[in-house]
């Protein structure tokens, strides 16, 4: 049997069923075929390529920045180290956030059209996907619809992995040192992501079994992974998968992961359907965007912090890894030190994050609409970070406000809370 199980989703059967089990509790991976997505998939990839392409003029347009948070980046950071790619990242492209979000290249003819259809078919197939995991789990097709995920709060990007660094020598002086890897290890912290891989390789699953495994290119096939609110409402059932992705060295690699997310109103927790054993999982509900920074706001999160201090006191285990208190962030500060807020404003959330945690953690805060696993697994943050995330991806007018809480807030869990 192959470590990274293939499964036609047209017509599975208990054998398989069996295998996509096996790979779900040991590493969360693995392929789908029957799908029927050929011909968008490679008008999708022609896309894809054209962009990364494009004179630097079409990119540096659509260049994400503080108040917008979707685009074109090559600076992305995975464990305070930077990751050796370029990408473009954007949501429902006809629902409302997205409407207002997404920013697309308008030198590029037919570029948003193809990722508008990408998203509203791959949309459609996570679904179908997530039956087909409950359904190794012995779930009834019911359990999938009520907690699935939903496509306004889901997300796409493209990816480019170069040969060799994709900033410019003269612009690096300032950023953090490329890692060691094209994309350091991590989870996905949604539902699933559906990914489309090109035939170069470099994709790599961490197995309990095995440690790392190759996650292999196959003509036709999409690759499948699970993710942290998946693991949660499984109890650990299934597995989360822990992945990285290794430098190039001779071409450069290209993929499209598209990440099924939990409705912005889901409750995260364990499922009794879904689940073996009683639950390891706390509930974590997402707060609303808007209710971020609506009147009031201020006395409910203070209500807020006092209740998770109480279960961080319960609950609290310290990091067996680089102590978070040493954690550093530009000139010289660490997260110990009270002017640390003031001094990281004007960082991004997902830096801020990122510098707060423990450099070998598995978990990856770059850019993404739930934060389930920190909240759940750091109850130093808890319930109060679903609405500081939201206010940061969804209200950027107020996004000075809510780095400055989610700063403070992370650098008490760092010092008390982590595990």
């Amino acid at each position: 049997m192959d470590a990274v199980p293939t499964i036609d989703i047209s017509r599975p059967d208990a054998t398989s069923l069996d295998a996509l089990d096996a790979a779900c509790r040991d590493h969360g991976f693995f392929l789908l075929e029957g799908h029927e997505q050929g011909d968008l998939i490679e008008r999708t990839w022609d896309e894809t390529r054209r962009f990364f392409a494009a004179p630097s003029q079409v990119k540096e347009s659509v260049r994400r920045s503080k108040d917008r948070p979707l685009g074109y980046y090559d600076r992305e950071l995975t464990k305070r180290l930077r990751d050796c790619k370029e990408v473009f990242d954007y949501m429902e492209p006809e629902g409302a956030v997205g409407r207002q979000r997404n920013r697309w290249p308008e030198d590029l003819a037919g570029f948003r059209e193809t990722q508008c259809e990408f998203f509203a078919a791959f949309s459609s197939l996570a679904a179908d996907v997530l039956q087909l995991v409950h359904s190794a789990l012995g779930a009834a097709p019911d359990v999938a619809e009520k907690h699935g995920g939903a496509a306004r709060t889901s997300s796409v990007r493209l990816n480019h992995y170069p040969v060799g660094d994709p900033v410019g020598e003269d612009e690096r002086s300032e950023l953090a040192e490329l890692g060691g890897v094209a994309l350091g290890h991590h989870t996905d912290p949604g539902v699933l992501t559906l990914l489309l891989q090109d035939d170069v390789g470099g994709l790599q699953a961490h197995s309990r079994e095995s440690g790392w495994i190759d996650v292999p290119p196959r003509p036709g096939t999409i690759v499948v992974n699970l993710a942290d609110s998946l693991q949660v409402r499984t109890n650990d059932r299934y597995r989360a998968a822990v992945h990285r992705v290794v430098p190039m060295t001779e071409r450069s690699r290209y993929s499209i992961p598209y990440f099924y997310n939990p409705d912005v109103d889901a409750v995260i927790e364990p499922v009794e359907a879904l689940c073996e054993g009683s639950p390891r999982y706390r509930p974590c509900a997402r707060a609303r965007p808007a209710t971020a920074h609506s009147p009031g706001a201020s006395s409910s999160r203070r209500a807020s912090t006092t209740t998770t201090r109480t279960w961080a006191s319960k609950t609290r285990r310290r990091a067996t890894s680089a102590s978070p208190e040493t954690a550093r962030c530009t000139e010289g500060q660490s997260m110990s030190d009270p002017k640390t807020p003031d001094a990281w404003v004007e960082l991004p959330a997902r830096e801020i994050i990122d510098a707060a945690l423990p450099a070998d953690h598995e978990y990856n805060f770059g850019f993404a609409p739930n934060m389930v696993r920190l909240a759940l697994t750091h109850p130093g943050i808890g319930p109060r970070f679903g609405a500081l995330f939201g206010a940061i991806m969804f209200e950027p007018g107020a996004l000075d406000r809510a780095e400055r809480e989610l700063v403070a807030t992370a650098a008490a869990a760092a010092q008390d809370c982590f595990y």
